[in-house]
């Protein structure tokens, strides 16, 4: 009798939550359908693998602030938010031996990158997952976690529906990113005289310098790599507005700089920093740490105009050998 009882309670208990199973069910199909900017940037890239001259990694800082479509030959911008050196090296070693025509990388290094890992951020900084679904990557995540394999799970319930909602109204099309990988969204500027009073501090509470060596170390891999191709290679810092500057600790930029000028020197490699760059004003900057598409447009061209410079007299040297 008991038995009996408890078959029928779960029974019940099934039934009831069987609509609540099959919209969720549901939800996670229509989700695997829609565009995102994960899914959109794997599928170009992918599809480009064969032609890519130029490849550009990094943060959020180059994905607004590198414009893949100025250089000349196909390039394509890899960079994403939160995207961590860890990353940065993951995805080169996943994809450039599949790029015969891959000659130069732009490996951005900014304020942060140092002390900074993608699955200590917290909350929508953590991309860990992010990489897990889209890319494979078996890092840092935990085995059986349903962000792993879910993406409702992934984007949260809310914002799953939401996006549903939006995408079928015509309201947003879920990509922020163009065919060549550079950011193209619809976000509305910021201050950047009053988010620089904020957006380094979010950046401080996280930086943990029982990184650094990790990070320096994904560095130097990715250099090798590279000198081993015979790909180029390039460390660039980009320009950041002064009140972001203002707000973070010196030591820790002048630690960032030492480094990576080191490094530079140690592989004979070029580090181009413009975090100073007083050629970028207020109206150049999206907020006080990205550039805006003009801002972007400017550090564009003279990032190829060293890049020329550089190879220009590497070209020369190797004639004259």
């Amino acid at each position: 009798m008991e038995q009996k009882a408890v078959i029928q309670f779960f029974s019940r208990v099934m039934i009831y939550l069987s609509p609540i199973l099959i919209l969720m069910l549901s939800l996670e199909i229509i989700q695997r359908k829609l565009p995102n900017d994960y899914s959109h940037k794997k599928e170009m890239l992918e599809s480009k693998l064969g032609d890519i001259e130029t490849l550009i990694l990094g943060t959020s800082h180059s994905y607004m602030g590198i414009n893949p479509s100025m250089f000349e030959g196909k390039a394509f911008n890899l960079a994403s938010t939160a995207q961590t050196l860890y990353f940065d090296r993951f995805l080169f070693e996943k994809y450039h031996q599949d790029m015969p025509r891959l000659k130069r990388l732009i490996l951005p290094v900014s304020y942060s990158s140092l002390g900074t890992e993608a699955y200590l951020n917290p909350g929508v900084f953590n991309k860990s997952y992010h990489f897990a679904y889209f890319y494979g990557s078996k890092a840092f995540i935990k085995r059986l976690a349903p962000r792993r394999f879910s993406l409702v799970s992934l984007f949260t319930v809310k914002r799953s529906v939401d996006r549903t909602i939006d995408y079928y109204q015509g309201v947003d099309d879920l990509v922020e990113s163009d065919d060549y990988g550079w950011y193209v969204g619809d976000d509305a500027p910021k201050d950047p005289e009053a988010s620089g009073k904020t957006t380094g501090a979010i950046h401080d509470s996280y930086y943990d310098e029982k990184l650094i060596p990790d990070n320096l170390s994904h560095i130097a891999h990715i250099i090798e790599a590279c000198k081993e191709a015979d790909i180029e290679i390039y460390l660039v810092s980009l320009p950041m507005y002064k009140s972001y500057m203002e707000t973070v600790k010196q030591e820790r930029y002048d630690l960032m700089v030492n480094k990576v000028d080191s490094l530079a020197k140690t592989y004979e490699i070029s580090y181009f920093n413009h975090t100073f760059d007083d050629r970028f004003v207020i109206g150049d900057f999206f907020d006080s740490n990205h550039l805006n598409e003009k801002g972007a447009g400017i550090f564009t061209e003279e990032l190829i105009r060293n890049i020329d410079r550089k190879e220009t007299l590497s070209n020369l040297a190797g004639s004259r050998r």
